[in-house]
């Protein structure tokens, strides 16, 4: 049996943190930045996401829509994280 998308997510934004070394603490005030960055792996292939990418172009990485779709999903979390810690 295939992973569901929310633990697809999950385990993204677990590598984000531990290959990236992205963390909660690091994306507190990067909610907007965030948030942007998942829509554009969400809508690419299907929109011109040309300057919707707020970050320098090496971190540009789109693969097929399955991957995009977890990127975003993985980036939407940490969007909701980084406004619950500036909350906290």
């Amino acid at each position: 049996m295939s992973m569901r998308g929310h633990d697809l997510i999950r385990a993204e934004r677990i590598r984000q943190e531990m290959s990236e070394h992205y963390t909660r603490a690091g994306d507190v005030g990067r909610a907007h930045e965030l948030a942007q960055a998942a829509a554009a792996y969400a809508l690419d292939g299907i929109l011109d996401t040309t300057g919707l990418f707020p970050w320098d172009e090496k971190y540009w990485k789109p693969k097929d829509a399955r991957r995009n779709l977890i990127r975003a999903g993985a980036l939407i979390a940490a969007a909701i994280d980084a406004l619950e810690e500036a909350d906290e």
